[in-house]
């Protein structure tokens, strides 16, 4: 996910707290640099800075390493945003060359892909954009490195070519946070563009067994469902839609949140038994849902199919109780004036 020049503002700024509270004491050069440096983000966040002297500065009386290639990086941001790329470029080059493993690095790497293809460099781009992936896999621009690379595949419908690559980059980056985008890339690569489900299943399932608790695991679960569902392979399917049901913590999120897919894994395993003659298991995944989502706008919707599955089942006294209820738990709905056109005058009293 990219972040915004507010996120960025946040991160520089607690990185330099982090910088500047890491040892018990601070010495008075450190402190003065810090309160500098404050100060010039202060007059440029506000429009009052006449020029870049103050980061400039910045760079040459840094205390150390770290806080230099902080403010190397400030500085490149700036010039960037001033559209002076050829000033950029040299600080772009001091973070990268020779290569530190730090967000500063991925950052200025990704930045230097770009500034390539604005020249219309591609092979010089490509290669940093190849660079950012492979030096950096564990931090956020190499995520942006991986998408531009998609896209420019996927542009020249070069999905052979995609996979490849995707293919040979994986053992290089296999152990780092990055890994579990690229082969979900290759799941949706082979499902999406080159049309072989059982191949993306076999990669997809590859997410689950060797990043089951990174955030992209649920979803390699729903893809596979999603496939087996379109193919028909039902009793598949609803094995592993619930699995997602049963998420009660799901690695998308922290503390004890549900799976970003379990309200939707629950209705398809509702429809799953539909497709399956199992009316009475389905009537009781539609109502879990009724009673686990009862706010949800989807919420009349599967009251309504409940109702239904009782009444393909010649079980009369629960298809209408559940139009009752349909009635006067969600009132405004179109289904519920479904119905109570069903229900007939006076049929919504109890």
């Amino acid at each position: 996910m990219r972040l915004d020049r507010t996120q960025w503002k946040i991160q520089a700024l607690t990185a330099l707290f982090v910088l500047s509270t890491g040892a018990c004491s601070v010495n008075r050069p450190s402190e003065q640099w810090e309160n500098d440096v404050l100060e010039a983000q202060t007059q440029l966040d506000r429009g009052t800075l006449k020029d870049l002297k103050p980061l400039e500065d910045a760079v040459q009386s840094a205390p150390d390493e770290p806080r230099k290639r902080w403010a190397i990086r400030q500085l490149a941001e700036r010039l960037l945003e001033e559209k002076d790329n050829e000033a950029a470029e040299k600080y772009l080059l001091a973070l990268t060359e020779p290569p530190i493993i730090d967000p500063h690095g991925a950052w200025a790497m990704y930045q230097r892909s770009l500034l390539q293809k604005s020249k219309g460099n591609d092979r010089e781009s490509l290669s940093r954009l190849f660079a950012t992936i492979l030096k950096y896999p564990n931090e956020i621009p190499a995520e942006w490195a991986l998408e531009d690379l998609k896209k420019r595949y996927l542009a020249s419908e070069s999905f052979e070519g995609w996979d490849a690559v995707l293919k040979r980059m994986y053992p290089w980056i296999q152990a780092s946070m990055l890994a579990e985008n690229l082969l979900f890339e290759r799941g949706r690569n082979y499902d999406v563009n080159l049309r072989d489900p059982d191949r993306a299943m076999k990669v997809y399932a590859q997410i689950w067994a060797d990043h089951p608790e990174e955030a992209l695991a649920d979803d390699a679960i729903w893809e596979i469902a999603q496939i087996q569902a379109r193919v028909q392979n039902w009793n598949a399917a609803i094995h592993n839609f619930m699995i997602l049901t049963e998420s009660g913590e799901s690695s998308w999120f922290v503390g004890t949140y549900n799976s970003q897919w379990l309200d939707d894994a629950i209705l398809e395993v509702a429809h799953a038994w539909v497709h399956l003659g199992e009316h009475e298991k389905a009537s009781q995944w539609f109502l879990r849902f009724v009673d686990e989502y009862s706010d949800s706008l989807r919420a009349p919707y599967a009251l309504w199919l409940g109702a239904e599955c009782y009444r393909l089942m010649g079980a009369d006294e629960h298809h209408l109780s559940l139009m009752k209820r349909l009635t006067r738990e969600y009132p405004d709905s179109k289904w519920a004036r479904r119905a109570s056109a069903r229900l007939g005058p006076g049929g919504g009293d109890d």
